[in-house]
């Protein structure tokens, strides 16, 4: 298990820089990676469905009524960084039981919070804001690492040859993470839609 400082000191380490002993160090190592740690920890773990932040519950519907256009409001998770799932509907693409592409989406998010006509409790899956760091994954911590040292690159270093060297290690361990992770979850089936399906079915024979 890898603590702040650990993963800090990855960071640091990439950029050729002095190893810190506590995030409050009085030294620049340890005052640049402070400043930026919990930022860049949420932007790589919002980033991606990392199987180990994924979070389901179900929500109570708000006494709060919408003003129009829905039936219900639901408030999202004091943890929550992004949804993926609200109800039965996958974020970002929603298609009807015909398999033909919606054109009104089962719910929006306004104000930070979940209007829909969907009843309660409402199925809900998002990605968690983890800070124990015990619970990260390898491979995640390797990226976040890499992303630290990109981003304090030029604060520590003012070295584009450094900067350039943690953004290989970035992408190549971001790219290694994510093929892992998707191997925690087999992939899911989406409809063709009927024009694609007409496609597949027809013969001209």
């Amino acid at each position: 298990m890898s603590s702040e400082v650990d993963i800090a000191n990855r960071a640091l380490s990439m950029l050729g820089e002095i190893r810190i002993t506590s995030m409050a160090d009085a030294n620049k190592g340890a005052r640049a990676m402070s400043a930026r740690f919990d930022m860049l920890r949420d932007a790589e773990l919002s980033a991606y469905p990392w199987r180990f932040s994924v979070t389901r519950t179900n929500l109570a519907a708000s006494t709060d009524v919408p003003e129009w256009g829905y039936s219900t409001i639901y408030d999202r998770p004091v943890d929550d960084l992004r949804p993926i799932r609200i109800g039965g509907a996958a974020v970002g693409v929603y298609y009807s039981a015909s398999g033909v592409h919606g054109q009104d989406a089962p719910y929006e998010i306004i104000g930070g919070r979940i209007h829909t006509s969907m009843s309660a409790p409402l199925n809900y899956e998002y990605i968690a804001r983890i800070a124990d760091t015990g619970q990260f994954d390898p491979l995640f911590v390797e990226a976040l690492a890499a992303r630290l040292a990109v981003d304090a690159a030029e604060e520590l270093t003012q070295s584009n040859s450094k900067k350039e060297a943690a953004m290989m290690i970035y992408r190549d361990t971001l790219s290694e993470a994510r093929r892992v992770n998707s191997l925690y979850r087999p992939p899911r089936r989406r409809s063709a839609g009927t024009w694609v399906q007409s496609r597949v079915n027809f013969s001209p024979w």
